[in-house]
C-alpha cells in the first residue's frame, strides 16, 4: 500500500472527532474488576430505554482484595461512560440479584459516592430477593431500592428478553467475549491516536514555518519539511497501521456481530471515532 503524500496528510481534520470517555487507560484501571464479573453492562435496556447493570451478589468474588468502595464506585463510573450520550444521560438501572445473598456492604458505599461523582449516573436500583430465603435487607441511608421478590416483578422494569440467562432471561451475553474485544478495541484505538497526534504535530511544524524571500532560506525551509514529513510517513506506528489496520477493522467488524443485541458495543462513539481515523491513515 503507497504511503500518503504530504498533499493528502494535510487533509487531515486539524481538530478529529473528540474520544470517547472509555479511555484505554480508565480500562486499565478497572480491568481487575471487570475481571471478576461481578457487575456487568450487558447492553440491554430497561422498559425506559436506560441502560441495564447486572450485579450478581451471590458471587463469591465479592471477597476479592479487589472490592474496595473506591473500585467499586470506579467501576461503575467507566460503565456508565460507555454508552451513547443520549443513553448516558438517562443513567443506568442497576439490576441486583440478591436472592442468594446480597452483595458486600462496599456496594452500597459505592453506589453513595458514585452519586456523589456523577449525580444521574445511577437512575434506579431494583433489588431481586428471594423472600422464603434470603432476610429482608438491610436500609441503606441516602439509597432509593425497590424490592421485588419474583420474576414477574422484575419484568415490570426489565423485561426478561432484555436479561441475560443468570437472571433467568434470554439476552446473549458473553462477559469474557466482551472484555477481549473491549480491550482489543481501545488498543488500536491508542496507537490510531498517537499517529494522528504524530501527523498534526508534524502539520503544525510546516505550517508554522516562516516565509522568507531569500532562495537560500527556501531551499532550507522546503529540505526540513520533506525532512519532517519523511520521518513521520516512515514511522512505525503509521506504517504498521497503513499495512495491517484495515485488516484490523475489518476483523472487528466481524467480531461486533459477536453481539448483535447489545446497543452499547455496536454503536459506541469508539466506532465512529475509529472509522474516521482509518480513513485517513489508510484509505485516502
Amino acid at each position: 500500500m503507497e504511503k500518503p503524500s504530504l498533499a493528502q496528510v494535510q487533509l487531515l481534520p486539524s481538530d478529529p472527532p473528540p474520544p470517547p470517555q472509555a479511555e484505554e487507560s480508565g480500562f486499565r484501571g478497572v480491568r481487575g474488576m471487570l475481571d471478576l464479573g461481578i457487575i456487568c453492562l450487558p447492553g440491554s435496556r430497561d422498559r425506559t430505554g436506560r441502560a441495564v447493570v447486572e450485579v450478581h451478589g451471590g458471587r463469591k468474588e465479592w471477597t476479592s482484595s479487589l472490592v474496595s468502595v473506591q473500585s467499586v464506585c470506579k467501576l461503575l463510573l467507566y460503565l456508565h461512560s460507555i454508552p451513547r450520550k443520549e443513553v448516558r444521560e438517562l443513567g443506568m438501572t442497576l439490576v441486583l440479584d440478591a436472592r442468594r445473598k446480597p452483595p458486600s456492604l462496599h456496594f452500597y458505599k459505592a453506589l453513595l459516592m458514585a452519586q456523589e461523582h456523577a449525580l444521574h449516573a445511577v437512575h434506579s436500583v431494583v433489588m431481586l430477593v428471594d423472600k422464603d430465603t434470603c432476610p429482608r435487607p438491610e436500609k441503606h441511608p441516602g439509597l432509593q431500592m425497590d424490592l421485588v421478590t419474583s420474576m414477574k416483578a422484575l419484568n415490570k422494569t426489565v423485561e426478561a428478553s432484555q436479561l441475560t440467562s443468570d437472571l433467568g432471561g434470554t439476552f446473549t451475553y458473553s462477559h469474557s467475549d466482551w472484555l477481549q474485544f473491549h480491550q482489543r478495541l481501545l488498543s488500536f484505538l491508542a496507537e490510531l491516536r498517537g499517529a494522528d497526534s504524530l501527523l498534526q504535530k508534524a502539520i503544525k511544524r510546516v505550517d508554522g514555518s516562516k516565509t522568507t524571500d531569500s532562495s537560500q532560506e527556501v531551499q532550507r525551509c522546503i529540505g526540513e519539511q520533506e525532512a519532517s514529513m519523511k520521518e513521520v510517513l516512515e514511522d512505525s506506528r503509521l506504517v504498521t497501521l497503513q499495512r495491517e489496520g484495515g485488516a484490523v477493522v475489518a476483523r472487528m467488524r466481524r467480531e461486533e456481530f459477536r453481539f448483535p443485541l447489545s446497543e452499547d458495543y455496536r454503536y459506541r462513539p469508539v466506532f465512529k471515532y475509529l472509522f474516521t481515523l482509518i480513513n485517513h491513515f489508510i484509505i485516502e
